[in-house]
């Protein structure tokens, strides 16, 4: 939802991810240096240095020198611990990650990997040299709708075989905000209003008549040839069909984008249009092994009931990694 307003200090220092995540990793991947203001002024970049080099920087009497010889201290009295430490999830937002700073078989030593993800505690970065991605030129979804979340595993793991660049879903929720906010949501969206409006008759449909899926799950095909694209597509619709769900194959590129702007203007428009509530993720970025998810959303489902709240789940549920936002009267 933020991926229009972030700018580069906040995605080095959040480790942000997002639906590329799966098949790219996170900022930490990219990150080649960093430069940072210390907290007596100093300006400072941290790279990957080798173990001479990081003999030398003990050496020096500055704060630069007490930085190096403290995590030395620090990583190498506890290397065992910290690796055995390190959290055995698909994707980490919490930061510090001190298990990436030392690599004993290469002999290198990087801080730059436990200041991204540092959320700014660490020091303020002013500069950071970064790595890219050269985008896929064509992109289409499979877009699956699960009335039944005990599949959910199945389906997830399913998907994964065939290799998706992202697998992402949103919840029964968001698709009636979505519904409810209409015309905010086309305004996101090129093309004649008539034609759109047309474009979105099935949700309107699934919405009037009572039969919305619980949750709506896509996965994104990439390639550099349109052909390769809806080949590898249509093998995963085949594989698919095995639980009998009801699916969509996006046909061209203002279909797809049409999933993809109710996926991400939700939160948005739950923050902008009810008046008198705020946002209050109180799950927010929780990962749960995919396995578990038959067991966990109907959990959480069940624990929302008690409470007459408008909440959505959106998330990277090839990750499983999701964002529970409900929205809440703070006064």
């Amino acid at each position: 939802a933020s991926r229009e307003i972030c700018a580069i200090g906040g995605i080095v220092m959040n480790n942000s991810g997002g639906e590329k995540t799966l098949t790219y990793g996170k900022t930490e991947n990219y990150v080649k240096e960093v430069e940072m203001v210390l907290s007596n002024a100093d300006v400072v970049t941290f790279e990957e240095i080798s173990g001479d080099e990081l003999e030398e920087k003990k050496k020096l009497e500055t704060f630069e020198g007490e930085i190096y010889r403290k995590m030395w201290d620090l990583i190498s009295n506890n290397y065992d611990h910290i690796k055995n430490a390190k959290p055995t999830v698909s994707k980490n937002s919490a930061g510090y990650y001190l298990w990436n700073v030392y690599d004993k078989e290469k002999n290198t030593f990087d801080l730059s990997k436990v200041i991204v993800g540092s959320q700014g505690t660490l020091g303020i970065l002013s500069k950071a040299t970064l790595t890219g991605v050269k985008p896929k030129k064509f992109s289409r979804l499979l877009v699956v709708f699960l009335h039944d979340l005990s599949v959910i595993a199945k389906v997830t793991n399913t998907l994964l075989k065939h290799k998706p660049e992202t697998i992402e879903s949103y919840d029964d929720q968001t698709l009636k905000i979505a519904v409810k906010f209409f015309f905010d949501i086309i305004k996101h969206l090129k093309g004649n209003i008539f034609t759109l409006m047309w474009g979105f008759l099935p949700e309107f449909g699934m919405v009037l008549t009572g039969g919305i899926p619980k949750l709506i799950v896509m996965a994104e095909f990439t390639g550099d040839t349109l052909e390769d694209v809806e080949a590898r597509m249509k093998i995963a619709h085949e594989d698919m069909l095995q639980f009998g769900l009801k699916m969509n194959m996006t046909k061209d590129e203002n279909e797809t984008s049409k999933y993809w702007t109710l996926r991400r203007e939700s939160f948005n428009l739950l923050r902008s249009k009810l008046h008198g509530h705020r946002t209050a993720p109180f799950i927010d970025d929780i990962v749960v092994n995919p396995d578990l998810l038959p067991e966990f959303l109907p959990k959480l489902q069940a624990l929302f009931s008690h409470y007459p709240l408008v909440y959505t789940i959106a998330g990277h549920v090839g990750n499983g990694n999701f964002h529970i936002i409900p929205l809440m009267d703070l006064s």
